[in-house]
């Protein structure tokens, strides 16, 4: 059996006959299932049907993402953030000091800003989600335009800063994660597709393209938008949404929009001007997300996927009424496939139509920056124990109605 590894010069690993627990999908939610599975001492093998770990094909695409503590969508969601970022912070020192380390850090500090009206449900929803739990500082509009003079404010405008906010940079994180997971005795095959899941006695058989099988104890199926070709059950969980990036280039290399001097955050001023921006982590420049209402598609795969240019117009408006200091027009954009549950909640539980077989994928990119709190809540449940100190995660199970 030829298949790659998380590194190119890695040895092939042997596929185990029998495993406690098998992953599909190692994207961000299968891979920290990996990890907390194999730092317990679980028999555990994860495989990712493409080439590399890291990849930019799934709901991680487009490089970075946003990482905050003042979450708007409530309260219960701060703790598994907080143990979220401490994972988030291990894996990146780890990696830092990492003989053979990642080109690409895992993260960026510098905070969340969020600018727009006060009265904005937005950001009357962060504060009250943020009050006696979250350090969120309320920025008067003079003092947002010393500080990061980069924003055009509007008559009435303020900031909300979250300080533990930051910019993830999702490939390096999945590919440190995977590496602990390694490290800890997992078994990685890439480039292996799971063609068909079947009940064999108290087990699952798993088995792959060419052929060969596994049989595990249990299946966690983390393939995000894939997950229904497995498990036909979750396409009812879920609707697939086409997600766009556009990047823009500095009009003037000063170091302005890096990470140090131009946090990540959201621009609330309605209508167009709502998105999320991203500061120039490498040469690709700032990155907006329009916040619109997203295409429903209906295949994972983000070959097929389209950007109007009207679309894209749209974008580099906004950019130019509310952004200083950049280039009046996009020089790259990007397309992905993202799962959104009904009430955002991620899906973990087990899979109604395949006893032993679990479901965790789900959540849109809420999913990403709690994947650590998600991956180890998965282990906890199927083996039925818990991490000590383990934080509440707010989950919904396959099958249950939306929370309203």
């Amino acid at each position: 059996m030829t298949r790659n590894d998380v590194s190119p010069s890695a040895p092939s690993p042997t596929l185990p006959d029998r495993c406690d627990l098998l992953v599909v999908g190692l994207g961000p939610l299968g891979a920290h299932t990996l990890r907390e599975a194999a730092l317990r001492g679980l028999d555990v093998v994860g495989v990712e049907q493409q080439a590399r770990i890291g990849h930019e094909e799934g709901a991680a695409g487009g490089h970075t993402r946003i990482f905050r503590l003042a979450y708007k969508e409530g309260p219960a969601y701060v703790p598994a953030l907080r143990e979220s970022l401490d994972v988030w912070r291990d894996l990146a020192a780890r990696a830092a000091k990492a003989p053979h380390g990642d080109a690409e850090p895992l993260l960026h500090p510098g905070g969340v800003l969020t600018v727009g009206a006060p009265d904005h449900p937005d950001l009357r929803a962060t504060v009250e989600a943020a009050r006696g739990l979250v350090d969120l500082e309320v920025v008067p509009a003079a003092e947002v335009a010393r500080r990061w003079p980069q924003h055009l404010l509007r008559p009435g405008d303020a900031g909300l800063y979250d300080p533990a906010g930051l910019v993830l940079r999702p490939p390096a994180a999945v590919r440190a994660t995977v590496a602990a997971g390694r490290a800890a005795g997992a078994t990685v095959l890439t480039g292996t597709r799971v063609t068909e899941l079947r009940q064999e006695g108290a087990g699952v058989r798993v088995v792959l393209d060419g052929g060969a099988s596994v049989l595990a104890g249990g299946v966690v199926v983390a393939g995000g938008a894939w997950t229904s070709r497995l498990l036909p059950c979750f396409a009812a969980e879920v609707e697939l949404r086409r997600a766009v990036s556009h990047w823009f280039r500095p009009l003037e290399e000063t170091g302005e929009f890096g990470p140090d001097r131009f946090p990540v955050g959201f621009r609330r001023s309605g209508g167009d001007d709502e998105f999320s921006y991203f500061p120039a982590v490498d040469a690709r420049g700032v990155k907006v997300n329009l916040h619109v209402r997203k295409q429903v598609v209906t295949a994972p795969e983000r070959h097929a996927l389209s950007i109007p240019d009207a679309l894209s117009d749209r974008v580099a408006a906004s950019v130019r009424r509310t952004l200083r200091g950049l280039e009046t027009r996009w020089h790259e954009r990007a397309a992905y496939v993202e799962s959104y549950t009904p009430d955002l909640r991620c899906v973990l539980g087990p899979a109604p139509e395949l006893p032993g077989c679990w479901i965790l994928a789900g959540g849109s990119g809420q999913a990403f920056k709690m994947a650590p709190a998600l991956g180890r809540a998965a282990v906890d449940r199927l083996t039925g124990t818990a991490a000590p100190g383990a934080a509440p995660v707010v989950t919904r199970a396959p099958g249950r109605p939306p929370t309203t």
